[in-house]
């Protein structure tokens, strides 16, 4: 026999045992939280909220473009030209992030939070079915130890 003996032969075997238990664990929490996702109103506010958040952004660009124009020409400025255009702006960049795909940041935003999300409810998962392993864990040692 080598140097390890019947004791490490046991011990590798048991630590093996524990991490494919621990992989099938992992993958099993990992199915779970996939399957509890968000429910659809949740969802519909998560993204209502990214395209808010888009919109905004938009609005912010549109901003910065108009002050990049020189000023004058044949309409000149006024306050309620300057009124006439905010208001214009933010209506314009609610149209681009509700009503078409915008720039695509509310998908971009919405897809991270879920995934986010979905790793949360994962690792709960995993968490709650790593609680109660220490316990089958000292079951199998005292079985190879016998």
């Amino acid at each position: 026999m080598n140097a390890i003996g019947f004791d490490g032969i046991a011990a590798s075997g048991m630590m093996q045992a524990d991490l494919q238990r621990s992989e099938a664990m992992m993958d099993l929490a990992t199915k779970r939280a996939a399957e509890t996702s968000l429910d659809p109103k949740d969802q519909r506010e998560l993204m209502d909220a990214a395209k808010g958040f888009e919109s905004i952004m938009i609005n912010m660009l549109l901003k910065s473009m108009r002050q990049t124009v020189p000023k004058g020409g044949f309409i000149e400025s006024s306050f309620a030209s300057n009124q006439y255009e905010q208001m214009f702006d933010e209506h314009l960049s609610g149209l681009m992030a509700s009503k078409g795909n915008g720039f695509g940041l509310a998908e971009a935003l919405y897809s991270s939070v879920v995934k986010q999300e979905q790793g949360r409810k994962a690792y709960e998962a995993y968490l709650s079915q790593r609680d109660a392993m220490p316990q089958q864990v000292e079951t199998n040692v005292q079985e190879v130890q016998q």
